[in-house]
């Protein structure tokens, strides 16, 4: 990094990549700033709360900013909170702030294939969620709040880093998705642009001059 004070991270990320990458950077005096590149609809709530932790880590070390490229919506946004500014693309998609539990009900299709399946557990909602049968109304109302208290993090963590920026709060917890352009007039982001721009603010943070260069950076193969 002698000649690259701002490190982009553009690889796909896992906890374990993002710890790597964070550590490399933290421990390399010479990257004064970060972009991270940032382009995913989404993922593991879990992992997305310790991806952020780590990066939020990292920004108090030095100027992180989230670039939104492509996506950026529910965990990809999440992650993008850990940043001192968002920037996205203009016609990106963002936001989509809550969670979401997908429970598919085959058991009509199984009869009729002459399938049957046994299950043999320990508590009454072991099998929550099972495939092979229909959801009892104890059992949905499980998974809705398991779902709605993940919802209930992501929402603490946007408030968070957001609170005085975001402009409708009922629009924005409806988890919509939204293009750059109206993330921007909803507060979701700080502005839109490219990666340029992005990359540009990142040397504005830093005080670097407008010619610094930067590298990008990936987790090294194992």
């Amino acid at each position: 990094y002698e000649e690259s004070p701002i490190a982009l991270f553009g690889a796909p990320l896992t906890p374990e990549k993002v710890e790597e990458l964070v550590e490399r950077v933290m421990s390399d005096p010479s990257a004064k700033a970060v972009v991270l590149l940032i382009n995913s609809p989404g993922g593991s709530a879990a992992a997305s709360e310790e991806i952020y932790t780590m990066l939020k880590r990292l920004a108090k070390d030095r100027p992180v900013v989230s670039y939104i490229a492509e996506y950026g919506a529910s965990g990809g946004y999440y992650i993008a909170l850990a940043g001192d500014e968002i920037i996205a693309s203009p016609a990106s998609l963002t936001g989509s702030v809550g969670a979401v539990s997908v429970v598919v009900n085959i058991a009509e299709l199984a009869e009729r294939l002459g399938i049957e399946a046994k299950t043999f557990k320990s508590g009454r909602l072991k099998d929550v969620g099972s495939m092979w049968r229909e959801m009892t109304p104890e059992e949905a109302e499980l998974i809705q709040g398991l779902v709605d208290r993940v919802a209930k993090v992501f929402e603490e963590r946007v408030r968070e880093e957001r609170a005085s920026k975001v402009k409708d709060w009922e629009d924005v917890l409806t988890a919509r998705p939204y293009t750059g352009d109206e993330a921007l007039k909803v507060g979701l982001v700080d502005d839109v642009g490219g990666l340029e721009d992005a990359v540009a603010r990142a040397r504005e943070l830093a005080g670097l001059p407008p010619d610094a260069p930067y590298e990008r950076i990936e987790p090294r193969a194992p």
